[in-house]
């Protein structure tokens, strides 16, 4: 079996490189405010008029003399996130049809290409001075190390893994990263690094810039317009400028079947037209993606997953190649549990009680990650999860214990769990706990015994998603105006609380806190607690999690 090592953007990002979009167009942004001559290339009005880059409206487009650049940074506000050669392929066909309509189009073919040229050379300049600041400091991930065995170790091995003849490492971006791995390398075993994209710098593989997607269904329109400035930014042409192409293409069909591993590949539609050749080619047997698992646990792999979908024309094909998520790997897992509980939790000593507490509530995409479902009736990643029972809130517990090998708090009793208080692992906090939690929430230590944030009812709407502002739905997490001065959110509002404890005369049921975006403004105050059976689902019923110090 040989192997294929497809390596994206989130390689970079995961040995500490800035080098995705988003930090490239915000780099961009602060030249342009602080060079006068930048904002003459780039803007229409004068360098006195400064435009808000964070809260553009439609009616800014007149603003900007570089017409590409007011669609990137729109698209980036919308979405927090972009893909530039997506959007220049999307002002590409916007060009092509209002060429059609008028013979004196208002954005020509000739001004695209030039304001993406511009982008294309900030792009050079941007990445140079990045790998010359970090370059020196990129230090070899032993996970990733691991995974580039040609035997997988058995720790990690899964069944879908095999023992690997040759690999290619098939480079997409325009940095040399790969080169940390070289020694993982051998030509003598028919192994191979292809830059596919280019590098900076170099001549002999000069740096690819465009669209890839052949399989969309505007391409044949824009091949039929007979004229090649709108192909001047097609990645497939420009494959011709180098043997990296050709070297793949026999490398695919030399009769041996492969495994094609995804190391921090989004697989975006603009390399789709490739992307298509490998994954449906009769020789590729596997697809497995190793996903960015994020700070908070939650991660990617299902993203990945939908974009793999869109470049499958069998769609049978797709659920038989890409690796389940159980037999998937994070690229470079998340195993610090300091760097964890730092980033997400905050620290309570009650009276020598000492106790975590969690930031947020916890997301829909943290949950999905580790349960490997999303039960809510409010749908987006980042709202809280809902509709979770307290079983199904306890076993998140257990899942995100064996993250970081902790032990499990809650045990098997019968059909049912139980908390095991001698447990180390992460729990849900007691009815005690997330009350001292939200009454204490201020950095003097001083108490508010009202709601969590604040003792004003008139400011409950600053820090909660109620029934008086909630609009009948929850919100996402730590989105309210106000976060307490700890910066724990949403303790009052948005999805009532399950804590640990049993309440009720027969016990059969655990306590709720909190309130929820159903509540009145009475339910969230931090004293008031509720009980509900531990089998029992709402879509305004959540949780937050706790660990013992």
């Amino acid at each position: 079996m040989n192997r294929i090592i497809l390596i994206g953007n989130g390689f970079d990002l995961a040995h500490g490189l800035k080098t995705s979009y988003r930090h490239f167009i915000d780099d961009l942004c602060k030249q342009i405010k602080t060079d006068k001559e930048m904002w003459n290339v780039t803007m229409a009005i004068p360098e006195s008029k400064k435009v808000d880059f964070e809260k553009l409206k439609e009616e800014d487009k007149e603003k900007f003399k570089n017409k590409f650049f007011y669609a990137v940074k729109k698209d980036l506000n919308i979405q927090n996130w972009v893909d530039v050669e997506k959007v220049y392929y999307k002002e590409l066909v916007s060009c092509m049809e209002d060429a059609k309509k008028t013979p004196v189009p208002t954005y020509t073919i000739k001004e695209l290409n030039e304001e993406f040229g511009f982008f294309e050379k900030k792009l050079k300049e941007y990445l140079s001075r990045e790998i010359v600041e970090k370059g020196s400091s990129i230090e070899i991930k032993q996970s990733i190390e691991n995974y580039l065995d040609k035997t997988i170790p058995e720790e990690i091995k899964t069944d879908e893994d095999a023992e690997y003849t040759s690999t290619y490492i098939v480079n997409f971006n325009y940095t040399d990263t790969d080169k940390k791995y070289a020694h993982k390398i051998s030509e003598e075993d028919g192994d191979l690094i292809i830059r596919l994209h280019g590098e900076l710098h170099n001549l002999k593989n000069p740096m690819i810039f465009g669209y890839g997607d052949e399989l969309a269904k505007s391409y044949s329109e824009i091949e039929d317009l007979d004229d090649n400035r709108y192909l001047e930014y097609v990645k497939s042409i420009k494959y011709s400028l180098t043997d990296n192409y050709c070297d793949l293409y026999s490398f695919i069909n030399s009769g041996i079947g492969y495994h094609i591993y995804l190391f921090g590949l989004s697989c975006g539609n603009s390399d789709r037209t490739l992307l298509n050749e490998l994954f449906e080619h009769p020789n590729c047997e596997k697809i497995k993606i190793f996903y960015w698992q994020k700070d908070d646990m939650s991660d990617d792999y299902l993203d990945v997953y939908k974009n793999i979908s869109r470049i499958f024309t069998q769609k049978n094909n797709l659920r038989n190649i890409v690796v389940t998520k159980p037999n998937s790997k994070p690229l470079v897992p998340l195993t610090d549990i300091e760097i964890f509980l730092n980033e997400n939790f905050v620290k309570f000593n009650d009276n020598g009680h000492k106790f975590r507490i969690s930031k947020f509530l916890v997301t829909q995409a943290q949950y999905e990650s580790l349960m490997g479902t999303n039960p809510s009736y409010f749908k987006g990643d980042k709202l809280p999860v809902e509709n979770v029972s307290w079983y199904d809130a306890a076993e998140f517990c257990n899942l995100l214990s064996r993250q970081f090998n902790l032990e499990e708090r809650y045990v098997k009793k019968g059909e049912y769990l139980e908390e095991d208080t001698t447990k180390n692992g992460f729990r849900l906090p007691t009815d005690n706990e997330w009350v001292y939690a939200a009454k204490h929430c201020r950095v003097d230590n001083t108490e508010t015994t009202n709601f969590a944030g604040t003792n004003n009812e008139n400011r409950l709407k600053d820090y909660a998603w109620y029934r008086e502002n909630s609009g009948g739905q929850t919100h996402e997490v730590g989105t309210a105006t106000e976060a307490t001065e700890l910066k724990i959110h949403d303790m009052s509002g948005n999805v009532w609380e399950w804590c640990e404890d049993l309440c009720g005369k027969e016990g059969c049921g655990r306590v709720l806190c909190g309130g929820s975006w159903l509540s009145s403004a009475g339910n969230c105050r931090v004293s008031i607690g509720n009980g509900y059976k531990s089998n029992c689902r709402g879509y305004n019923v959540g949780f937050r999690l706790a660990r013992s110090l």
